[in-house]
């Protein structure tokens, strides 16, 4: 029977990790917020899709890095083949998942900005303050998780090289 790593939570690799489900959590979260209020179905239909793509790239994120990190958590990465495989494929993901945070991030910046066109960000009631706040914070909170994955992709990367 495996051990719990416990050293792995205060390593960079580790660190990065629980950097990446806080982040992905929060994104989640704050995007949920925004649309918790109104239907859905009352969105255009381009900011249903930006707001759809930003959910399926953050969960689909959320849920791999929470896998990757028991893996690395439990050794289940020395179980797997090679550590080095495993570790290439950690790099792979993790700058995948950096572009596609960028990406969908971005997107959904542009509804955004159209919600502060509408004057959300200056509107009366705080339904719709509260609701743009939340949208705006998924976005930073979506490109700090781009910079998190970028960071762990190089970090696995260089543990790849030194590896040979």
């Amino acid at each position: 029977m495996e051990t719990v790593n416990w050293m792995y939570l205060l390593d960079p690799e580790g660190m990065l990790k629980i950097l990446e489900l806080a982040l992905l959590s929060a994104a989640v979260a704050c995007t949920a917020q925004y649309h918790k209020d109104a239907d859905i179905s009352n969105l255009p239909e381009w900011q249903t899709n930006r707001l759809n793509l930003f959910y399926v790239v953050v969960i689909t994120g959320l849920v791999t890095a929470i896998f990757l990190f028991v893996s690395f958590l439990f050794n289940l990465d020395k179980r797997c083949g090679s550590p080095k495989g495993f570790t290439f494929f950690v790099t792979l993901f993790s700058l995948t998942w950096a572009v596609f945070c960028a990406v969908s991030s971005g997107l959904f910046g542009e509804v955004v900005l159209s919600l502060q066109e509408d004057k959300w960000d200056t509107s009366k009631d705080e339904r719709i303050q509260w609701r743009y706040q939340h949208a705006q914070a998924a976005v930073v909170i979506g490109f700090l998780s781009f910079l998190a994955f970028l960071a762990d992709g190089i970090l696995h990367y260089r543990i790849t090289k030194s590896t040979q």
